[in-house]
């Protein structure tokens, strides 16, 4: 959910080449996040004449990608993982019951 994101996962991607198995995608918070990766994965690979498909590491960050969490984990045969971040889910959650 950054203008750096398209950038920043061509230039690690293309520079790493077939010495990448997978990539962290942080804040995942529905399976577009995931199919945008997958698209961008696709087209690198595609573009670079990579042997073997790079896997995507999903990151839940917050109660909208938890409440989201069975569509982002069926987004990508491409996703290897989920990683739940207790911390920032911890911070949305009390930030939304505090008054005031």
């Amino acid at each position: 959910d950054t203008p750096f994101a398209y950038r920043d996962l061509v230039e690690v991607t293309e520079a790493a080449g077939d010495h990448i198995d997978l990539v962290m995608l942080p804040k995942a918070n529905a399976a577009r996040d995931v199919q945008f990766v997958e698209t961008l994965l696709s087209q690198i690979e595609a573009a670079r004449g990579l042997s073997r498909m790079i896997g995507i590491e999903a990151q839940i960050e917050s109660a909208q990608g938890v409440l989201n969490v069975r569509e982002v984990a069926q987004a990508s045969p491409r996703l290897e993982t989920l990683i739940f971040g207790p911390a920032p889910m911890a911070c949305a959650a009390w930030t939304a019951r505090s008054p005031g």
